[in-house]
């Protein structure tokens, strides 16, 4: 069973909030004055709950597929059962989202 601050934090509030972005580059001031850098970028914040998934199943199928994804060459091998118990997966349900950028 996984444990730790956020599995204990889920458990206690499933209440939760995801962001990615991503920056392309940094946008220069004409005169370079440093206060006025800024940044070109993208972002998006999902909000929604978390649920802790327990069946070994699933686990095991999404722990795979993030094998596959990253070590392919990796694709045939077995997880281990313990480590697969001992590795929480969280399944993130989606309310609401929001991006921004600048340009």
């Amino acid at each position: 069973m996984a444990a730790g601050e956020k599995i204990s934090n889920i458990k206690n509030n499933a209440n939760v909030c995801f962001t990615a972005y991503e920056m392309d580059c940094l946008l220069l001031d004409s005169e370079n004055k440093p206060c006025d850098t800024n940044t070109k970028y993208q972002s998006v914040v999902a909000k929604g709950t978390a649920v802790i998934l327990e069946d070994i199943s699933v686990k095991r199928s999404i722990l795979n597929k993030i094998v596959n994804k990253y070590t392919p060459h990796l694709e045939n091998s077995q997880l281990p059962e313990n480590m697969v118990k001992g590795t929480a997966v969280i399944e993130l349900n989606v309310t609401q989202i929001t991006g921004k950028f600048y340009e």
